[in-house]
């Protein structure tokens, strides 16, 4: 019965470290296409890269919720709504400002699935309680953070700079909203991940010292 459990659990380790692999390299020539559109729509003088900006918004005018049952109508309103703006008038600095960004995350992205593709080979070879890979644990919470404040950031900057820029009727743009402060539950549970990689490493080392032992 142990063997047969360890045969299935190397088989779907094999399935996941497969998956991650694919996964890094699709995001690899991801990348890499976009960081030739890019160059070349900053390199030549006909701007033709469509540049996206994350903004927050809310509607000025009352919508009507249609009751399914009697037909009755009433009003409602949207206060807090995201969304993104695609733009072919913005300056140079902007748009390189925004490929910077979008190049960033997707590196810290290319760099957990990497670190989870280390620790999928460890367990493959039966060392998967080593203090490696509670170090690489740790460095995955910390580029998970990375990325949260990143993406929480881009969206304050370009809400704020784009606030008194647009102009659409029934829409009115906003520098914070609910969405500024939404998803924050999200950091305890990346923190969450730094005990739990530092309980990886205290039970790694002490195996370690339990082997030496005997």
């Amino acid at each position: 019965m142990k063997n047969q459990s360890y045969v299935h659990g190397t088989s779907l380790i094999k399935v996941l470290l497969l998956v991650f692999r694919g996964l890094f390299l699709l995001y690899c020539v991801g990348l890499i296409f976009y960081l030739i559109i890019a160059a070349l729509s900053l390199t030549t003088r006909n701007q033709t890269h469509h540049t996206d900006l994350p903004v927050m918004f809310r509607f000025t005018k009352a919508g009507n919720l249609v009751s399914s049952k009697d037909e009755k109508t009433s009003e409602f309103n949207l206060y807090n709504a995201t969304g993104v703006i695609r733009t072919e008038s913005l300056s140079t600095g902007i748009r390189i400002l925004t490929i910077s960004v979008s190049v960033l995350i997707s590196i810290c992205i290319l760099l957990i699935i990497k670190l989870i593709c280390q620790m999928l080979e460890a367990a493959q070879t039966g060392n998967f309680l080593v203090t490696k890979n509670a170090i690489r644990m740790r460095h995955m919470a910390l580029l998970f953070i990375f990325v949260f404040f990143i993406d929480k950031l881009s969206l304050l900057i370009s809400s704020s700079f784009l606030t008194d820029k647009l102009d659409f009727p029934g829409v009115h743009f906003m520098s914070v909203n609910y969405y500024s402060f939404a998803r924050w539950e999200y950091v305890f549970f990346y923190l969450f991940l730094l005990v739990v990689a530092e309980a990886f490493r205290i039970g790694a080392q002490l195996k370690q010292e339990n082997d030496l032992t005997i």
